[in-house]
C-alpha cells in the first residue's frame, strides 16, 4: 500500500521506469544499471553499524570503496560507453538472478519487520526521484 492506493509490482516497475527515462538515464546499459544497484547497497551499508571486526570486514570495506570509486567516476563522465548485452541463450538465467536480488531484498525487509518503514520510504523516494532535476548532477 503506497499512500492509500495498493500498487502492484508491475505498476511500481512502470512508474520507476518512466521516472528514470524522463530524467535521462539509459536503462539499456546492463552493466551500468547493475553497478548502480550495487552503489545503492553500499549507501545502505553506510547507514548500519556493521561490525568492523567480523570476518566480512575486508570484503565490506573493499565493496564500499569500489562503489564509491564508481560513483566518483559517474560524477566525472558525461557519456558512459556501455554496450553490454544479455548473453544470447542466458536470458532466463539473467532474469532468475534479478529475481534473486528482489527476493533477497524482500525477505530481508520482512525478516526484520521493516515492511511498513520500507513502503513509506519507497513512496517518499519515488516522489523525490520524480521531483529531481535531469540526471541530478550525474554524468550518467
Amino acid at each position: 500500500d503506497t499512500g492509500g492506493t495498493r500498487m502492484r509490482v508491475k505498476d511500481l516497475i512502470n512508474q520507476c521506469t518512466k521516472t528514470a527515462k524522463e530524467h535521462g538515464f539509459n536503462l539499456k546499459q546492463h552493466d551500468t544499471q547493475l553497478l548502480l544497484i550495487a552503489t545503492e547497497i553500499q549507501e545502505a551499508l553506510e547507514q548500519t553499524t556493521w561490525s568492523r571486526n567480523n570476518s566480512l570486514n575486508d570484503y565490506t570495506l573493499k565493496f564500499m570503496r569500489l562503489c564509491r570509486d564508481f560513483e566518483t567516476y559517474r560524477m566525472r563522465v558525461n557519456n558512459n560507453k556501455d554496450d553490454s548485452i544479455l548473453l544470447p541463450g542466458n536470458e532466463e538465467k539473467y532474469f532468475e538472478e534479478l529475481a534473486d536480488i528482489q527476493i533477497r531484498l524482500w525477505a530481508y525487509i520482512g525478516g526484520n519487520d521493516f515492511t511498513k518503514a520500507f513502503l513509506k520510504a519507497l513512496k517518499n523516494k519515488m516522489k523525490v526521484n520524480r521531483d529531481r532535476p535531469y540526471k541530478h548532477g550525474k554524468g550518467f
